[in-house]
C-alpha cells in the first residue's frame, strides 16, 4: 500500500481514507467526540494515547529529549528539533520573494506577509490590522488601557516590555548605546542616532 497508495479503509462521515484500520478508528473519534485517554491530574482528555503521554509531562516535569550541545531539554521531539537549529544554523524554511530563511515555519509565514501585505489580525475597536498576533495584542492595549509591565521601583506601567526596559534605565543609570566617535552614551537608541548626526555634519 505504501507503493500503490491504496487506502481501503474509508470514513463514513467525510472523505478521509486510511491504509490501516487502526488509523481509521482513531480518525472516526474526531467525529464522534470520543476521548478515551484521560489525565489523572486534570480534566484533559484526548483521542490519542501519544497525546496523553506528551500532556502528562506538564505535570511530571519529564523532558526526555536532550540537546547534545547544551543543557536544553524538551518535552516533545519537535521542540528539540527546532532548538538544535540554534547550534547548527540550519534554516530550512526559505522565502520565495527574497533571501530570508527561517528556523521555524511559523516565522516564515509571518515574514511572507511583508511581501503579500496580508494582515489577518484585526482590531475590534478600530480599523487597525496587523501581520502577527503579538502586534494586535499590543495595539488593543491602547483601547483597553491595559499596562501589564510594571516598574518595581516606582508606579510606572507600560503597554510594551521594551518601554519598561527603557524606563528602568532612568533608575539604574544604564546607558547601553555608545557613540563610536566620542564618549557619548545614551539610554535610547533614537537619542544615539540624533547624536551621531552631530558627527556626520562635522565630517561633511
Amino acid at each position: 500500500m505504501i507503493h500503490t497508495g491504496e487506502r481501503p479503509f474509508s470514513c463514513d462521515f467525510c472523505d478521509y481514507k486510511a491504509n490501516q484500520k487502526s488509523d481509521l478508528t482513531k480518525h472516526i473519534k474526531t467525529h464522534t467526540g470520543e476521548t478515551p485517554f484521560s489525565c489523572d491530574f486534570c480534566d484533559y482528555k484526548t483521542i490519542k494515547k501519544s497525546n496523553l503521554t506528551q500532556h502528562l509531562r506538564i505535570h511530571t516535569g519529564e523532558r526526555p529529549y536532550s540537546c547534545g550541545f547544551c543543557d536544553y531539554k524538551a518535552t516533545v521531539k519537535s521542540n528539540l528539533t527546532q532548538h538544535l537549529r540554534i547550534h547548527t544554523g540550519d534554516r530550512p524554511f526559505s522565502c520565495d520573494f527574497c533571501d530570508y530563511k527561517a528556523t521555524e515555519k511559523s516565522s516564515l509565514t509571518k515574514h511572507i506577509r511583508i511581501h503579500t501585505g496580508e494582515k489577518p489580525y484585526t482590531c475590534d475597536f478600530c480599523d487597525y490590522k496587523a501581520t502577527n498576533k503579538s502586534a494586535i495584542t499590543q495595539h488593543w492595549r491602547i483601547h483597553t488601557d491595559e499596562r501589564p509591565y510594571s516598574c518595581d521601583l516606582c508606579d510606572y506601567k507600560s503597554i510594551q516590555k521594551s518601554n519598561l526596559t527603557q524606563h528602568i534605565r532612568t533608575h539604574t543609570g544604564e546607558r547601553p548605546f555608545r557613540c563610536n566617535f566620542c564618549d557619548y552614551k545614551s539610554t535610547h537608541k533614537s537619542a544615539l542616532n540624533r547624536h551621531l548626526r552631530t558627527h556626520t555634519k562635522e565630517r561633511s
